[in-house]
């Protein structure tokens, strides 16, 4: 018999497509559209450690180590929940 691949759920679909799509609007669109890109994948699931990367890579970019310090730390607290 041949193993069942089981789906994944509908959040981490959502979380992947905005992931994607935010590191290609960071390169096409604009770091705006990207941080929304983001941040969608983030709501989708918190989890989502490549949209924290991207949302922490832009705060660097744009200069903004509070931010970036700041998103890192809430991440930790919420991953000790």
């Amino acid at each position: 018999s041949r193993p069942t691949q089981r789906r994944p759920s509908k959040h981490n679909r959502v979380a992947r497509v905005s992931v994607s799509t935010a590191r290609f609007g960071r390169f096409r669109a604009g770091t705006r559209k990207a941080r929304a890109a983001f941040q969608r994948a983030l709501a989708a699931n918190p989890g989502q450690l490549d949209a924290l990367a991207g949302l922490v890579t832009l705060d660097i970019r744009e200069k903004r180590p509070d931010a970036a310090k700041a998103r890192l730390a809430a991440a930790v607290q919420a991953s000790k929940e």
